[in-house]
Order: structure tokens, then C-alpha cells, then sequence
């Protein structure tokens, strides 16, 4: 099964590496001795032979009956029928917990409300397994710690492989550790499996709760070093969110100081790269404290670039770039995502009214689709990064930024209505072909689903009984016929498939 591509890890999308992992990728090593080294720890570490697909056991609350789940769309017990709403994975966690600190038994634990069909707990019970603490959405159901990511024969395997790298000689031990790196990413209770292959845990940047997963033989973790070996340059940046960010890089180096220091009666002890993961205490460091989370610049999230790759905007995206101390030069979107400028000097103090004056008379000319999204940020993000301070900005300043999007998209084609929902369904119109232009108008439009039926009562839902029957018109509220004759002359002049539909209700309104 195929070990799909993603922004995550970062040596398959490729993204930009941070820190100790960009020194590991630049590293003098022999790919050759790296591989042999894998495939023998490979043989040695064989606790499956074949993958098995993970899944999550569901007990129903109101029948006890256990079952296992497929997906998540509707959860139905199959002996009662009942609709289970909510699945209680806080209590799994807990349980959990309690188990590993030798609490409770195995057997109170398997009567927690949703548990891993691989249930052999009794693997990890003595292990040293990684108790380092996340703080991602999915830790708000109990995911909170690293080893929580994992089910037990996953974790048994990765523990197994860590034992046997340290064994490594130093020349191909950092990069069998990132190596590791790339195996865990697929080898977790968070990876997706479909028809194409696996998906990392990190495919959509932030981790999602999984209804189906791979455990992976230790064989894949050949692959993975394969897949580092072949690593390209960094152009991507997973996301420019700090919190995020930070997030991963510490999940990841979590497994990193395992694989890169060295272990006395069970204390890890520095040995490679250990400034990253101890503080020493003296000259030989023979006293030393581990180090806490190590938070990611701004800069080690871009790599120093000025220049860089965004498969997706996003608000949190916005937001960075905006605190950061450099402007905004270009928003572009390419075939690959969108390419975005970066320079200094920013300066001054401006207020939110001026921008909005100033960006009031700014255009976009012979663009389509997500490029003219593209172009639209451009214009706004240069103004709006041009300052060190804006003043009058009493909430997220990227509402700001959108609603200046959202009225250069209009303006340019003289959509000058009121009426919000008309606004973002005259830009859908008029600029939008894909899939990922509609996916940037939802983000930019509030969130707003643009849906509506003959039964509406906004202006949308009276535009499409009119085109309908054109004498309902006259049955309306001066108010809402002058807002309804507005959007029509707007689409009847704008160059879209249903211009010459609109300009014959005008017609037709004319002669009523």
C-alpha cells in the first residue's frame, strides 16, 4: 500500500524543514550504508508481517452491545439501532492513563466506551513510550500526549525500531531517526486509509480523529528512508501558524531525543544534537535538564526565505503574516499553490479608515477563478502590511482583510449592492470555476454557504421566482423590488452564461 505525498512530513511535500531537521536532511552521510542499516533493523524489529487495519470499537450506551465503527457519518448500533451522537474519547483517554500508571486493570480499561480494536495494551504496559503533552484540536477529546496518537502494536513496533537505531553508528543514525519521523507520520491512529494508499497524520496539517488506520510492518520503515534519501528542496511552508507549527516540530522531536541520545538505566542521556533536546549544566555536560517545547520563529517556519509556498491560505495564515515584521510584495497562485513575496520596511502608523479609502479605488483587471482570490489578497495584504500598526482594528483583523477582498472583487465588476449574500453570489458568478475558488470565497465570506431556494425570503430566493414569473415582481415591497431590479441589471451586464436571461427580465419588468 502507497505511502501518499503530503505538505506533512516535511521531506514528502516538500516542505520547508525547521531547525535540527533541515541540519539532519544537509548532513554528510552514504545512502547506501543507511539503507543496508534499515533493512537489517527492518528484519530484526518483525512484529508483523502485513499491514492490519486499525479501527475504533464502539460500546452502545443504551444496549452495551460492542461493534466497530466504519465511519463516522451516522454511528448505529447494529443490535439496537440506536444513534450514537457522541463518542466519549475523553473517558478512552483517561482510562488510558490509568492503565499506563498501573491503576486499573486491562480488564477495567476494555470497558471504556470506545477503545482500538488493537486492544494488546499489556505491550506497552513496561515500555518507555513518549508521555510528552500536544495541544492540537484533537486534544480537546482526550488526545493530549504524544503516546495517545498510537495504538499498542503501533507503539511496540516504533519503540522496537527506536531501540535498534540507537545501536546505529552515529554517520547514519540522524538519518534513520528522521527516517522514524516519517514512518510514525504513517503508522498512526490519526492516518487515513483509502483506495490510493495512506494518508500521513498530518495530511490536513492538523491532525483529525481517523475511522480507519494502517498498522504498519516494520518493513515500510525501509521506505521511509527511501523516501528521506530522496528528499527534495524545502519550497513549501506547511502553515505559517506559530502555535501550530511548534505543535508538530515538538511532536516530532519528541521521538527525535529518543533516537538521538543515548540511554542509561533508562535515562536518556545527551549524544547527538543534544542542544535541541538539554540544557547542559557544565563544560562536558555530565549535568544537563531536558529542554521544554522549543518554539519555531517566524523565520524557522519560512526558512529565511523571502520567497515561499502556500498549498492553501488560510486564516491563521493572514494572521501570521501580518504580525510578522516583513510586507507583503505578491500574492500569485500557480498550478502548485500560491507564491507569496516577502520584504522589510515596514513603517507607520495608519488607521483602518484610510485603508479603506485607499483600497476603495483599487481594481482588478483580466483575472478568473482562484487567481482573481489571488490578486484581490495581493492588493489588500500589500496595504494592509505596509505599517508596523493600524489603528481602529477592534477585532480579527483578518475580517478586515476579507471584507477589503470581498469589495475589490465587487467593485471591479460594479457589483455595487448591499446585500451580502448577493454580493458573495455575484462574485461566485462572475469569477468562479474551481473547487478551491469556492473553498477561499466560504473562508472569505464568513463562512457563509451561499444557499437559498424559491422559499428564501432574502433577494435571492425573490430573484429566482421572478426569473420564474417576472409579474411577481409587481406583488413585492418597494424596498425589495428596487434591491431585486438592482441585482438583476448587475448579473444582466456582467459577461456570465445567464447575462442574456437577465437582460430579457428587464425587458420583460419594463413592459409590466
Amino acid at each position: 500500500m502507497r505511502l501518499l505525498n503530503a505538505i506533512l512530513p516535511y521531506w514528502r511535500g516538500p516542505s520547508i524543514q525547521p531547525k535540527i531537521i533541515y541540519k539532519i536532511l544537509n548532513s554528510r552521510y552514504i545512502p547506501k550504508d543507511v539503507i543496508t542499516c534499515a533493512r537489517n533493523i527492518s528484519k530484526e524489529v518483525r512484529v508483523l508481517d502485513e499491514i492490519k487495519i486499525g479501527k475504533w470499537k464502539i460500546r452502545c450506551p443504551y444496549c452495551e452491545t460492542i461493534f466497530e465503527v466504519n465511519e463516522n457519518k451516522v454511528i448505529k448500533c447494529p443490535n439496537c439501532n440506536s444513534i450514537i451522537k457522541k463518542i466519549n474519547f475523553k473517558e478512552f483517554s483517561s482510562l488510558l492513563e490509568q492503565y499506563l500508571n498501573f491503576e486499573i486493570s486491562k480488564k477495567d480499561l476494555l470497558t471504556s466506551p470506545v477503545i482500538p480494536i488493537d486492544d494488546s495494551f499489556e505491550l506497552i504496559l513496561e515500555e518507555d513510550i513518549p508521555r510528552e503533552t500536544v495541544n492540537f484540536r484533537v486534544s480537546i477529546y482526550g488526545f493530549n500526549t504524544v503516546y495517545k496518537f498510537f495504538s499498542p502494536l503501533q507503539l511496540y513496533t516504533i519503540n522496537k525500531l527506536t531501540h535498534k537505531i540507537r545501536e546505529t553508528d552515529k554517520s547514519v543514525r540522524p538519518i534513520l531517526s528522521l527516517a522514524l519521523l516519517d514512518y510514525i507520520s504513517y503508522n498512526s491512529m490519526f492516518t487515513v486509509v483509502n483506495k490510493k494508499g495512506i494518508k500521513s497524520m498530518f495530511y490536513k496539517v492538523q491532525p483529525r480523529i481517523s475511522w480507519k488506520w494502517a498498522i504498519l510492518p516494520s518493513k515500510y520503515f525501509v521506505k521511509s528512508v527511501m523516501a528521506v534519501i530522496n528528499a527534495k528542496e524545502g519550497i513549501y511552508v506547511a502553515s505559517l501558524d506559530y502555535d501550530l507549527q511548534t505543535e508538530i516540530y515538538n511532536f516530532y522531536l519528541s521521538f527525535l531525543k529518543r533516537t538521538l541520545s543515548n540511554s542509561v538505566n533508562g535515562l536518556l542521556t545527551p549524544y547527538l544534537y543534544a542542544e535541541h533536546f538539554f540544557n547542559c549544566l557544565d563544560d562536558a555536560c555530565n549535568s544537563f535538564v531536558e529542554k521544554s517545547k522549543e518554539r519555531l520563529s517566524f523565520e524557522d517556519i519560512i526558512g529565511n526565505k523571502k520567497t515561499f509556498l502556500l498549498k492553501i491560505i488560510k486564516e491563521e495564515d493572514i494572521r501570521a503574516l501580518l504580525k510578522s515584521k516583513y510586507k507583503v510584495l505578491s500574492v500569485s497562485y500557480e498550478r502548485k499553490g500560491f507564491r507569496i513575496s516577502l520584504g522589510e520596511g515596514k513603517s507607520g502608523t495608519i488607521t483602518l479608515n484610510e485603508l479603506h479609502s485607499i483600497l476603495k479605488e483599487k481594481r482588478i483587471e483580466n483575472v478568473s477563478d482562484i487567481e482573481a482570490i489571488a490578486k484581490a489578497l495581493e492588493v489588500v495584504l500589500k496595504e494592509f502590511s505596509k505599517y508596523e500598526r493600524i489603528i481602529g482594528v477592534n477585532s480579527d483583523i483578518t475580517k478586515e482583510v476579507f471584507k477589503e477582498v470581498v469589495n475589490i472583487l465587487c467593485n471591479s465588476i460594479n457589483c455595487n449592492i448591499n446585500d451580502k449574500m448577493a454580493k458573495y453570489y455575484i462574485i461566485g458568478k462572475f469569477y468562479g470555476r474551481s473547487k478551491l475558488f469556492f473553498r477561499i470565497l466560504y473562508m472569505i465570506s464568513d463562512k457563509k454557504k451561499i444557499k437559498f431556494t424559491e422559499r428564501s425570503n432574502n433577494v435571492l430566493g425573490l430573484l429566482t421566482r421572478v426569473k420564474k414569473d417576472p409579474n411577481l415582481i409587481k406583488t413585492l415591497p418597494a424596498s425589495k423590488t428596487l434591491e431585486l431590479l438592482q441585482l438583476i441589471k448587475i448579473l444582466s451586464n456582467l459577461n456570465i452564461e445567464e447575462k442574456e436571461i437577465y437582460k430579457d427580465i428587464l425587458t420583460k419588468l419594463e413592459n409590466i
